[in-house]
């Protein structure tokens, strides 16, 4: 059940130019996200009445803190970037529906961007059910400055794989294209992947995600898929994050962040 909780700010501070990590208090919240979910912050300005959403990237339970990484790109997230040590936030939450994963030993994670962050809890919560999961991650970014979590995805025991588009650091191409390269030969020189995964889990652009959805279809495997769209309300108010939707019985439009933001990568209509 989503609530409007006040969270102290432990740390907001870079981890590149333009990303941020923010970690803030609150026992609710880091007992009750789960992977996939997110939160909406409200920042104080009378220009901006309206949470913004953020994934949740890691929560701590014992310690009750919650991990949100972002990027400044506008007027919202500079005021967020500014917040001090210290200070109380609004957040509400835990929104929207998550990840759902059981025993599975083969695991895909696919990260585009700023799509990578609400993985990391991902992976650490499939390691906490299931310690012999196999989990290989395949993370895009534009170039070698924007790579970010690497070391934290590795810590879970998870096997890291990095694409960038300018070639900066590690595989030059997209993500799909990296999975194909393993597949045939581990660009780290190792050896491919020993087995097809059983799942796919993806966040970030939409255009990757589709062609996440294609490689699940030519591969038979199941995929979830976190959608990225730009949200008003954040609560299924507003009818702002619509995505077009064919669940079997029929198309519909459903609220990215009231039934989503995590689809099978079926029901998704990608040409809608």
């Amino acid at each position: 059940m989503k609530k409007l909780v006040n969270a102290q700010i432990l740390k907001n501070a870079p981890l590149t130019r333009d990303i941020y990590e923010l970690i803030f208090k609150s026992e609710y919240l880091a007992e009750t996200a789960k992977a996939g979910q997110f939160a909406g912050i409200y920042l104080e300005s009378e220009s901006k009445l309206l949470p913004r959403p953020f994934g949740f990237c890691q929560t701590d339970a014992k310690a009750g803190t919650v991990r949100i990484v972002y990027r400044v790109v506008g007027g919202g997230t500079k005021i967020l970037s500014q917040y001090p040590e210290g200070k109380t936030l609004r957040v509400l939450g835990p929104c929207g529906n998550g990840f759902t994963y059981s025993a599975q030993k083969r695991v895909v994670i696919i990260g585009g961007g700023m799509g990578t962050p609400p993985l990391l809890k991902l992976a650490q919560d499939i390691k906490k059910a299931n310690s012999n999961a196999e989990i290989n991650v395949f993370s895009g970014f534009q170039n070698a400055q924007q790579v970010i979590l690497k070391s934290d995805f590795e810590k879970t025991g998870a096997k890291v794989y990095i694409s960038t588009d300018d070639g900066s650091q590690g595989y030059m191409g997209n993500v799909i294209s990296l999975i194909k390269n393993v597949l045939r030969h581990n660009p780290d020189g190792g050896s491919a992947l020993p087995q097809s995964p059983e799942i796919i889990f993806a966040c970030g652009p939409k255009v990757m995600l589709k062609a996440v959805s294609g490689y699940a279809d030519e591969t038979a495997t199941p995929a979830q898929v976190s959608m990225e769209e730009r949200m008003g309300c954040g609560v299924g108010a507003c009818i702002c994050c619509v995505t077009k939707t064919n669940d079997g019985n029929g198309e519909a439009y459903k609220k990215v962040c009231a039934h989503g933001p995590v689809f099978s990568s079926k029901e998704v209509v990608w040409n809608g």
